[in-house]
């Protein structure tokens, strides 16, 4: 299978974020916010949506994209290096947004930035 590009990793982001309609986020021990590939009722961030369920680990939690693509090779889809260097940037704009709408208008202005479309649902 050859690797996966800018365009397929951002267009499995977007349509994860339309189709699911929520972020992968929930509420940690102390209260504060927290972001999860796989989160306690089943959301997943933009990242974690790429991971696929028999390959996702616990342990990946609380792992930058980056680290788990070195320290755990095979979880991710291959993928083209700018398209990991995408995937990190996408999943940035995930962790630092507070509804699904303001994810939405992220990704758009990324796309705009990468020559990228938007794609279908």
């Amino acid at each position: 299978m050859k690797p996966l590009t800018k365009q397929e990793v951002f267009d499995a982001v977007y349509r994860h974020v339309k189709r699911d309609g929520r972020l992968g986020q929930g509420i940690a021990k102390d209260g504060s916010v927290m972001c999860y590939y796989r989160g306690p009722e089943g959301q997943k961030c933009v990242a974690g949506a790429l991971i696929p369920d028999k390959k996702y680990m616990k342990k990946l939690e609380n792992k930058s994209v980056q680290r788990i693509m070195h320290k755990f090779p095979g979880v991710f889809p291959e993928m083209q290096i700018d398209a990991e260097y995408l995937l990190s940037r996408l999943q940035y704009e995930h962790d630092n947004s507070d509804s699904v709408e303001s994810l939405l208008e992220r990704l758009k202005l990324i796309a705009k930035e990468h020559k990228l479309t938007i794609p279908t649902i």
